[in-house]
C-alpha cells in the first residue's frame, strides 16, 4: 500500500513538473509571437504616417471630396437663472 501511494505521488510530481516546462516553453512562444506582431504594428503606424503627410486638399479634390459652403452651428440658451452677459458669469 505505501508503495501504491508512493507510486502515486511520483506520477503526480512528473505530470506536474511536465505541464510547468510545457508552459514555460509555451509562454516563450507566445512571447516571441507578441514581438513580432509589435514590430509589424510599428511598421504600419510608420506607413500610416508617412501615406497622412501625403494627404491635402488637392488629393481630396482629385478623389471627389468637395468642401462644403454652408456653415450650420448648433446653439441653445442658458436654462435657469445662469445668464452671460459681456462674457461674464
Amino acid at each position: 500500500m505505501l508503495f501504491w501511494i508512493l507510486g502515486l505521488l511520483a506520477l503526480g510530481y512528473i505530470l506536474f513538473l511536465g505541464n510547468t516546462i510545457f508552459n514555460i516553453v509555451e509562454r516563450k512562444t507566445l512571447e516571441v509571437g507578441a514581438l513580432d506582431l509589435s514590430n509589424e504594428v510599428g511598421n504600419l503606424e510608420l506607413r500610416y504616417l508617412s501615406m497622412s503627410n501625403n494627404v491635402d486638399l488637392t488629393l481630396a479634390s482629385s478623389m471627389g471630396f468637395q468642401e462644403t459652403k454652408i456653415k450650420n452651428y448648433a446653439t441653445r440658451t442658458a436654462i435657469g437663472s445662469i445668464k452671460f452677459n459681456n462674457n461674464e458669469l
